[in-house]
């Protein structure tokens, strides 16, 4: 009987540890920041420091809008609505990291062109180099825990 009252609360400990180590699924998850806020971070981080005009700077948030809506099609797990898969499989190629949300290498390096060529035809050639420094800047950092994508 005193085995029984000794070993009921260790059992009991054990089970409510078990239960509490089960990861919240999606409560975690940062969402990410708005189209509109993006466009703000990058109107203070290039724009500005650019000094560009505001024919320019309508321009270059222009560009920078579309990439947004593009990126956000290319990182939204499941199907598109033209039945294309949106997400990546899981290991479906050296491009590719696994899970919803994955980063899709092509996809965002063609996307980063399309974007820098419109802003290249925007501003002035010799403000391009310094646009490429400073849009470096607004890039969001990898989840902690992650080793950032590689480039070469």
């Amino acid at each position: 009987m005193k085995t029984r009252i000794l070993l009921f609360p260790v059992v009991l400990v054990f089970f409510s540890i078990n239960v509490s180590a089960q990861p919240d699924k999606g409560r975690n998850e940062p969402k990410p920041p708005s189209i509109e806020e993006r466009l703000k971070m990058i109107s203070d981080k290039v724009c500005k420091p650019l000094e560009l005009s505001e024919t320019q700077t309508e321009e270059v948030l222009a560009a920078f809008k579309d990439f947004f809506v593009e990126m956000d099609k290319v990182m939204r797990p499941g199907p598109k609505p033209d039945g294309e898969n949106a997400g990546p499989v899981p290991g479906d190629g050296p491009d590719n990291h696994g899970g919803p949300g994955v980063f899709n290498k092509t996809k965002t390096e063609a996307l980063e062109k399309i974007r820098n060529e419109k802003v290249k035809k925007a501003i002035p050639s010799e403000l391009y180099q310094e646009y490429l420094k400073l849009e470096k800047t607004t890039r969001p950092e990898p989840p902690k825990g992650e080793k950032p994508p590689r480039t070469e």
